[in-house]
């Protein structure tokens, strides 16, 4: 194990707060042009390296030609679509598995002192993999003061319980556009995220395809949703799941859009 406090040859840069044009020419230009000090590398780890803009990137790019042959960076993201292409093309990239969210879940719980890890596994699975992204979740768990169970998971994390959507899925068999437009603008004035909804509706839908009869009329609503889900928009995701409703699923028959313009938008 190293030290980062104390090992002069290491350092960690945090890319939310540290990301300004003179802190990385007056600090970590520098750091990666001195020698080691009694080790053979200097090693930068710059975390959250999408938070860089532009203009903070360009002293990087000369460098990155034409690296010390003693120094080693390693950019760390959560967000690799948003790194910006400029560095993306002049490093190697490797792309790690989120851990198994029962690890993740009994972890917590350990740390947290607390006897029941299946609230936290839960959790955990909301954060898809990422230790960091399941600590958030607990932080604002902590804030509420109250304690965690299966049902108010989905209260913290933003999203919606299954048997909640199944509201959504009914409303649409039944042709209930306004209902449904109803219930969705209900789940986010209550603080659900509609990108996070939308994940769990494709969810769904991919469930729905895995018994279809006709698996190809899946095609185009998986695509449609899939394209919805990068947006936290209720205006592009509600519109999205309607638009399914049009399509042959085994949930039920064809629907009536053509006032589907005055639903969403009056």
């Amino acid at each position: 194990m190293v030290d980062r406090s104390t090992n002069p040859n290491l350092r960690y840069v945090d890319g939310t707060n540290d990301r300004s044009i003179e802190f990385v020419r007056n600090e970590i230009i520098p750091f990666l042009r001195s020698a080691p000090i009694g080790s053979e590398y200097k090693i930068l780890i710059l975390d959250e390296i999408h938070q860089y803009k532009r203009d903070a990137i360009s002293p990087f790019l000369t460098l990155l030609e034409k690296m010390p042959s003693k120094s080693i960076i390693i950019f760390c993201t959560t967000e690799g679509d948003k790194i910006l292409p400029e560095i993306k093309n002049r490093c190697f990239s490797l792309r790690f598995n989120g851990l198994n969210p029962e690890i993740i879940g009994k972890r917590i719980a350990e740390v947290l002192n607390e006897s029941d890890h299946e609230p936290f596994t839960l959790l955990a699975k909301e954060a898809h993999g990422s230790f960091r992204q399941a600590w958030a979740f607990i932080e604002v768990w902590q804030e509420s003061h109250t304690k965690l169970t299966k049902e108010n998971v989905y209260l913290i994390v933003g999203a919606v319980p299954r048997a909640e959507r199944n509201k959504l899925w009914k409303a649409l068999k039944l042709n209930n556009l306004k209902l449904a437009q109803t219930i969705w603008k209900t789940w986010v004035g209550k603080g659900a995220n509609p990108s996070k909804i939308g994940g769990h509706l494709l969810e769904d839908l991919i469930d729905m395809a895995a018994t279809a009869p006709n698996k190809a009329y899946w095609q185009k609503p998986l695509a449609v949703l899939s394209g919805a889900r990068l947006i936290n928009s209720y205006d592009a995701w509600l519109p999205a799941i309607i638009s399914i409703a049009g399509l042959d699923y085994p949930i039920k028959e064809e629907l009536d859009l053509s006032n589907l313009g005055a639903y969403l938008y009056k």
